[in-house]
């Protein structure tokens, strides 16, 4: 088991939404496509920062960026038609004060567990998206080496490649 230590909050825009954007929504591409959450982990070395002021830091600029991308920001409307964006994003942070990122991929290689502790919520690509569900979820993890990985999870039909 990997005990970790974890908080969570709402990380909200910059500014707030457009009352005439409120409302984003999907193209008939997206609303075709396949419902589901895509998780996305991105590694990094140590660095400098402690964990509060990288932690602080990191929520600053996704405040920032959701002001422009404001339908990250939202939430699955009930008919899966469309985003109604309230302006905020979960964000966990968990810290592992006694492991380090490297025994963490040893302990789990070869499995399809290391992705699953380090999202922020259920992302099995049979996963029901259910009205409501938030479109971008964010989890910070902090290991005792320093290193960082940023785990997101997002609603295919709003983010993807294809574009």
């Amino acid at each position: 088991m990997v005990e970790a230590t974890i908080s969570k909050e709402m990380v909200s825009s910059s500014s707030p939404t457009p009352e005439d954007l409120k409302k984003y929504e999907l193209s008939m591409f997206d609303q075709i496509a396949p419902s589901m959450f895509i998780p996305v982990v991105f590694n990094f070395p140590p660095g400098d920062d402690t964990i509060s002021s990288s932690s602080f830091r990191l929520k600053n600029s996704l405040a920032v960026v959701l002001t422009r991308y404001y339908p990250l920001a939202g939430r699955v409307s009930d008919d899966g038609k469309s985003i109604d964006c309230d302006g905020a994003v979960p964000v966990a942070v968990a810290e592992y004060k006694e492991k380090r990122l490297s025994d963490l991929m040893e302990e789990h290689l070869g499995s399809n567990k290391l992705p699953r502790i380090l999202l922020p919520c259920e992302a099995e690509f049979d996963t029901e998206v259910l009205p409501g569900s938030r479109v971008l979820n964010v989890q910070l993890n902090y290991f005792a080496c320093g290193s960082l990985a940023v785990a997101v999870v997002f609603w295919h039909k709003a983010v993807d490649a294809a574009v």
